[in-house]
């Protein structure tokens, strides 16, 4: 490393020799307000980054700065040469704005500064930096949206992830909720229900039909005994009053006498063929014989059909009485289908009890389920801040994130890091970029955020560059006339 910084003209300044330790250390620049302390910190952060031109001053022709190895000269043009042969934040950090970022919302400003500090590991916003937050990988495509990924921000990204976590844990906690609500339900529809009694469907509707089989049987019997008896009756009192209406001959007496009859005219009908003189004599005769013989076989079928009747009264009398069941072996028969019928309806409740609680476990093991993802997932959001505040511990700081809030322990325990004060906060930036530039680097602090820092947090920062081999310049104002350059102790 060069053992000074040589500048030449630029501002108010027309020459100056900056010290530059070998080992690291602090280097101040001291002189009144005006002086050309700023010019020259600026001038030197334009020959190690490349970036800005300092101004020439009044009079000169041309500025010049040169150290580290590197030249920049200053004209009517710019010219840088060499190789800088020394460690720079190169625009990774601009502390001023770790410190104040300049914006009001606490929430945004920690968001910028966060970034910030990422910005210094090089950590890119990979989308496999949360993955691993997620049960699996399906998962984590399940739940963030395609639009999510879509930023350069690693903040954002997180802040986006965490967004899509709370969303589809609230959804799941409504998926959850209802499969509660449904179990319950079914629970309160299965409550008071006997599930010991038989539910097998085809077995109770067997035992249903064969006590409805057994009481019809029963029934027709008492209905066929019943109209076996009425017909008794009907047969009794119908022989009664024909055998009293009845003043004819037997069936034998009548047939003997067509019998009888049926001899006279066949005797009659000869005569008349033979006598045919005695024709109309004989024909009245034989008109006569002829009617006795109508009046004969109506008698017959009078008898006929009076035996027959008897007949079969007499057979329906003479038959075995039917015997109907009695009134006790109905009542059980009726007794014994409503207990069938009862035992349907019982076990069909007791089925439909039985499906509606394990229904209600499949749902309660559901509602578990999504409540379990949902915590999950809750966790998963929370722990996007985890994984920020490990690209945040690269850089070397105990700076935490915590609910997209920039945090740390203190003595007054957890703070917010914009709840520090002003002195705080830029001796813990200077740490961070000190960190950051590491050995051989090069560091420039504005005199405003070096004379913000009392004088415990000066030596500490000095003390660190020694051992850290970093160089800071910075400035502060004295009542020197002349700006100097001095390597604090």
């Amino acid at each position: 490393m060069a053992s000074t910084i040589e500048v030449k003209n630029i501002g108010p300044v027309e020459k100056l020799s900056l010290p530059v330790p070998e080992n690291g250390g602090l280097v101040v620049l001291r002189g009144r307000n005006g002086s050309g302390k700023t010019q020259t910190l600026r001038a030197v952060e334009a020959v190690v980054t490349g970036k800005g031109r300092p101004p020439v001053r009044d009079g000169a022709l041309r500025g010049e700065v040169s150290g580290l190895g590197v030249t920049m000269k200053v004209g009517r043009t710019t010219r840088r040469s060499g190789e800088l042969v020394v460690e720079t934040l190169d625009g990774r950090l601009n502390v001023a704005d770790l410190v104040d970022p300049g914006i009001k919302s606490p929430d945004a400003a920690d968001a910028k500064r966060i970034k910030a500090l990422i910005s210094l590991t090089g950590q890119r916003p990979d989308p496999s930096l949360f993955e691993a937050l997620f049960a699996s990988a399906d998962e984590f495509k399940s739940v963030v949206s395609a639009s999510t990924l879509e930023t350069d921000d690693v903040v954002l990204l997180a802040e986006r992830i965490k967004r899509d976590c709370e969303a589809a844990a609230r959804r799941e906690e409504s998926l959850a909720e209802h499969a509660a609500g449904e179990a319950k339900g079914k629970r309160e529809a299965a409550e008071g229900v006997d599930l010991s009694v038989e539910t097998d469907p085809a077995e109770l509707q067997e035992r249903l039909e064969r006590a409805i089989q057994e009481h019809s049987s029963l029934v027709a019997r008492r209905d066929e005994a019943e109209r076996h008896a009425q017909q008794r009756r009907q047969a009794q009192q119908q022989l009664e009053q024909i055998e009293a209406a009845y003043d004819g001959p037997s069936v034998e007496a009548a047939r003997k006498a067509v019998a009888e009859a049926e001899a006279v005219v066949s005797a009659k009908t000869e005569r008349v063929r033979e006598l045919e003189r005695q024709l109309a004599a004989a024909r009245a005769e034989l008109e006569g014989a002829c009617e006795s013989q109508a009046a004969a076989v109506r008698q017959l079928k009078a008898a006929e059909h009076h035996e027959r009747v008897v007949t079969e009264y007499r057979q329906v009398l003479e038959s075995d009485a039917l015997l109907p069941p009695d009134d006790a072996e109905i009542a059980a028969a009726e007794q014994a289908v409503t207990q069938a019928r009862q035992a349907v309806e019982a076990g069909a409740l007791a089925r439909r009890a039985a499906q509606e609680l394990s229904e209600a476990e499949a749902l309660e093991a559901q509602s578990q389920h999504h409540s379990k993802r949902a915590a999950r997932l809750r966790e998963a959001g929370k722990a996007t801040d985890e994984v920020l505040s490990e690209l945040v511990a690269l850089t070397g700081s105990p700076l935490r994130v915590e609910a997209g809030r920039l945090v740390l322990t203190t003595s007054r325990g957890d703070t917010y890091f914009s709840d520090l004060s002003h002195g705080e906060r830029w001796k813990l930036a200077l740490d961070i970029a000190i960190e950051a530039v590491g050995e051989n680097g090069l560091l420039v602090v504005d005199q405003e955020a070096w004379e913000g820092l009392d004088p415990i947090n000066r030596a500490e920062i000095a003390e660190h560059v020694k051992g850290r081999g970093v160089v800071v310049l910075t400035a502060e104002a004295t009542d020197d006339e002349q700006i100097t350059a001095e390597v604090v102790a």
